[in-house]
């Protein structure tokens, strides 16, 4: 096997031969190459170079047949020529295929009757939208459907094919057209599904197709181009059962650029907590600090785990419906729509709810986003993991309160006491400390900031309520953690 450069992976290897080191970093990648690259040839070992990525400082290879794989991998390691040294294989996708439903049962369990119309209100419909990657099998980009959200370069096109470097992202094998119509289908506009009303911007990373079995290796590089890409949130609905250290690097370099990752927990019905998944098994902090990560089971109707689904206490984040969602497809060129089964489906709904909350509140943090999508689920005793609840997108985005007083048709008299009581259904992923109170005298087309800021304890009097008499009063809890966060009372009256 003669020595390349950059040379594409091979296909259809029952088992590969495919090596990935992770170079050390006490010298500059070039010089950790090359000393690498003499150690094979002083070895008299056939390689060929597969892919390079000096930002993780990953280097592939793939060798001949009758090379001992494992001896390099403890060898190298163990003489410092690498910090890592993995054999490369297969991922399995996190899909399972169901029959057509006729409506999108999902959606009003999550709560979005609420929840869009919120984040209608406070991400701002001029900015750009979030890019939102989807590492899988591309996108169908003549879906009527899809074809107002996709991202796209300036000069048409809507992602990048990592296998060979090129623009065509068609998607022969349909798992990512599922996933992007399950996150950005285009709402409103008379035809096929809902997902998204406002600016959102779908990528595809392609790195599998019909032809091409995908390998984690492939998936690494995924990730990494997808955050060279400028991605915010990342779609990673396929895995694999090994810790990889080089798929742990790509997330590890996500988390700092602050992208979050959104893995599916896989289809087995395996305790990830005993026999974890990768990449959703990878833990927020030590011994694999990635932070950035959400990992998702899937729930049925009743919010009960669904029977194939993976889960964990520890491993596992929260579930996302996961049974029959339906989504967009392609047939034989044809737009159409199709119920999907499985934890892709359930990561879809959480990069979607991810992508929310980025736009909602743009100076969050990958893991603040992660620690209040936990922290906002709808708990069920059912699911085993760690939120111990499913994908509340009403929750989430919404925020945490809910005003008790003044209940619908009070009256507050100008001059006398205003009492306000509100409750916290939940503590956020960024706690909320202080609340700002503000009041709409037309019925909650404006509000003006009612004094200071005031300590979130659920309770305040307005000593002297402030004319003029109005008929249709309004009262807003905001959170100063995040402005998106707030609660609206019923309409009351100020008499003289």
């Amino acid at each position: 096997m003669p020595n390349g450069h950059s040379l594409p992976p091979a296909v259809g290897l029952r088992v590969l031969r495919q090596i990935v080191f992770i170079l050390p970093e006490t010298e500059v990648f070039a010089e950790s190459q090359d000393k690498l690259f003499k150690r094979l040839q002083s070895e008299s070992i056939d390689y060929r170079e597969v892919v390079e990525r000096p930002e993780a400082r990953l280097q592939a290879i793939e060798v001949a047949p009758h090379v001992d794989v494992h001896r390099i991998c403890e060898e190298y390691v163990r003489d410092g020529v690498a910090r890592s040294a993995e054999q490369n294989r297969f991922l399995h996708s996190s899909r399972t295929n169901d029959a057509l439903y006729d409506h999108q049962w999902a959606l009003p369990r999550m709560g979005t009757e609420r929840a869009w119309p919120h984040a209608r209100r406070v991400i701002n419909l001029d900015a750009p939208g979030q890019i939102i990657a989807i590492t899988d099998s591309g996108i169908q980009p003549r879906h009527p459907d899809l074809a107002g959200h996709l991202w796209t370069d300036g000069a048409g096109h809507h992602g990048i094919d990592v296998l060979d470097g090129g623009f065509d992202v068609s998607d022969t094998e349909g798992h990512g057209t599922q996933l992007a119509g399950t996150i950005g289908a285009v709402s409103n506009n008379a035809i096929g599904i809902a997902a998204t009303e406002w600016p959102t911007r779908i990528m595809a990373v392609k790195f599998l197709d019909a032809r091409v079995r995908p390998t984690a290796l492939w998936g690494a590089v995924a990730i990494l181009t997808a955050v060279a890409m400028h991605a915010r949130v990342i779609t990673a609905a396929w895995g694999v059962g090994i810790a990889f250290a080089f798929l742990r690097e790509a997330i590890r370099i996500a988390a700092a650029r602050d992208v979050v990752i959104v893995a599916a927990a896989g289809n087995e019905g395996l305790d990830n907590d005993v026999l974890p998944t990768y990449p959703a098994g990878y833990q927020n902090g030590a011994p694999d600090n990635c932070p950035n990560l959400i990992s998702v089971m899937a729930s049925d109707r009743h919010d009960d785990q669904a029977g194939f689904s993976n889960y964990g206490r520890q491993r596992v984040h929260l579930a996302a419906p996961g049974i029959g969602v339906l989504s967009t497809e392609t047939y034989f060129g044809l737009p159409r729509y199709r119920a999907f089964t499985g934890t892709s489906a359930s990561c879809a709904y959480v990069s979607h709810a991810a992508a929310i909350i980025r736009a909602m509140h743009t100076n969050w943090t990958a893991a603040e986003v992660r620690r209040h999508l936990v922290a906002s689920v709808d708990r069920s005793p059912w699911l085993k993991c760690i939120a111990r609840g499913r994908l509340s997108l009403e929750r989430a985005v919404c925020g945490p309160f809910r005003v008790t007083a003044p209940v619908a048709n009070t009256q507050w008299g100008i001059g006398q006491p205003g009492p306000i009581t509100w409750q916290n259904s939940y503590v956020t992923g960024r706690p909320t400390t202080d609340v700002r109170i503000l009041i709409s005298r037309d019925n909650g087309v404006t509000f003006v900031p009612f004094g200071p800021t005031h300590p979130n304890n659920g309770v305040f009097t307005i000593n002297n309520v402030p004319g003029p008499a109005a008929a249709a009063v309004k009262l807003r809890i905001r959170s100063e953690q995040g402005a998106g966060l707030y609660a609206d009372s019923p309409a009351f009256s100020i008499t003289p």
